[in-house]
């Protein structure tokens, strides 16, 4: 409920020092989860208590419906009917069952969702603002012939699944992931149902969201030490989680965490007398308080976007050298390797050539164990493939990982005079 609360209760922009081009404070939230979880009941409950915001079914949308097209009137007159994004403009738009929605149509959506404009390009052109929050609500992406909606891998890798593309992923600030061994559906909704909000009213609450829209740039107040909470709190969430989980990443974590900061702001009323009740305060508390919520439902089993960080990262490191494994570089024909393209046996035996030569004259050569110039260079490669330098291609064919070209890149401009 709190993943839907920031959405609903973030402003339209502030003044942000740390990105001064910004201009964008809305807040977009994704909710994954497999059947029964009641994540449709929970976007309900609160779209119907704080009576703001549409409510859309994804497998009937179309371009039209969500971004607008022509219609004919019943005079026969073309006009331009905008679709849900420009209706909401400044306002929420809670789409649910978004994987039935193309990966194609959510790719459309990125330049609209981005800069808060819709274009229609059609018999006439036409412009108009579409600054909307929103929820997106959706089970696993799955084909027909695939009925089961549980989770078949981490909830990280379904959300990639679900939105097929990284810059699709990217544009959302916050994401969830939930199963249905978390919640009884039954005991759920008999708990709520029967016992409705007796401590705040619609009303209420509707005043305290339309206070938060209200606000413009200027009444966006980022309090001393809040610069400094969210600079900490972003170098502390992407060294734990890699960018191609497509939530958090180095270049943009900083203002997701400023955006949901706000939000968060504005649902706790956080303001005072002196400003008189105008002002939106963003305190370092509130920095901090995202940034363990972050790390609470990324790390979550289900999410498990921080053990597919730590398989990344992993990925983008090569393990210790020993000295005599070091010395083998020494002799090896470095330009060779970093000029093959795939890296295969024979490619091993050239580059190590002098090296496997002196192993050879090195070793003994009677009895019924002979050793040759095949098996020295397959303990090469079994060691490069050990140690991440090498990636398998197929059965016979590697390629050099990114971490251990920049090491051969290194070593050959340590040995060019």
């Amino acid at each position: 409920m709190l993943l839907c609360d920031l959405a609903y209760h973030s402003v339209d922009s502030f003044h942000y020092e740390l990105s001064p081009q910004l201009d964008r404070g809305w807040v977009e939230a994704i909710v994954l989860g497999e059947s029964r979880t009641a994540k449709t009941y929970v976007a309900r409950f609160l779209n119907h208590h704080y009576k703001m915001g549409e409510f859309m079914a994804a497998s009937v949308s179309t371009r039209s419906g969500v971004i607008g097209g022509h219609a004919v009137s019943s005079k026969q007159r073309q006009h331009i009917k905008w679709g849900l994004w420009p209706r909401n403009n400044r306002g929420i738009a809670i789409i649910d069952e978004l994987s039935s929605m193309s990966i194609a149509m959510l790719t459309e959506m990125v330049s609209v969702r981005s800069s808060g404009i819709a274009e229609l390009n059609m018999i006439t052109s036409a412009v108009i603002e579409a600054r909307v929050r929103n929820i997106a609500l959706s089970n696993p992406r799955r084909d027909v012939s695939e009925p089961d909606d549980d989770f078949d891998e981490d909830g990280i890798k379904e959300l990639r699944k679900l939105l097929g593309r990284h810059q699709v992923l990217t544009r959302w600030d916050i994401g969830l992931c939930v199963k249905t061994a978390d919640v009884d559906l039954k005991d759920f909704i008999k708990r709520h149902a029967s016992t409705p909000n007796k401590i705040y009213t619609s009303y209420q609450c509707q005043t305290l969201i339309k206070w938060a829209w209200s606000r413009n740039k200027d009444d966006v107040i980022f309090e001393d030490g809040t610069y400094d909470a969210i600079k900490d709190a972003s170098k502390k969430l992407a060294r734990q989680y890699h960018s191609s989980g497509g939530l958090i990443n180095e270049s943009e974590i900083h203002v997701k965490l400023a955006r949901l900061s706000a939000a968060l702001a504005s649902r706790m009323f956080s303001t005072n007398e002196s400003v008189g009740y105008a002002k939106l305060i963003i305190k370092k508390e509130h920095v901090e308080f995202i940034a363990k919520f972050l790390d609470k439902i990324y790390s979550d089993k289900n999410m498990n976007y921080k053990q597919y960080s730590r398989q990344m990262f992993q990925k983008e490191t090569i393990g210790t050298f020993s000295k005599e494994e070091e010395s083998m570089f020494d002799e090896a024909n470095i330009d060779l390797l970093l000029n093959s393209h795939t890296v295969v046996q024979k490619t091993i035996e050239n580059v190590f050539y002098d090296y496997i030569k002196d192993e050879l004259e090195r070793s003994p050569m009677g009895g019924n164990h002979k050793i040759t110039d095949r098996f020295i260079a397959n303990g090469i490669m079994a060691m490069l493939l050990k140690k991440n330098a090498l990636v398998p291609v197929n059965s016979y064919q590697y390629k050099k990982s990114p971490p251990f070209t920049k090491f051969l890149e290194a070593r050959l401009k340590c040995s060019t005079p």
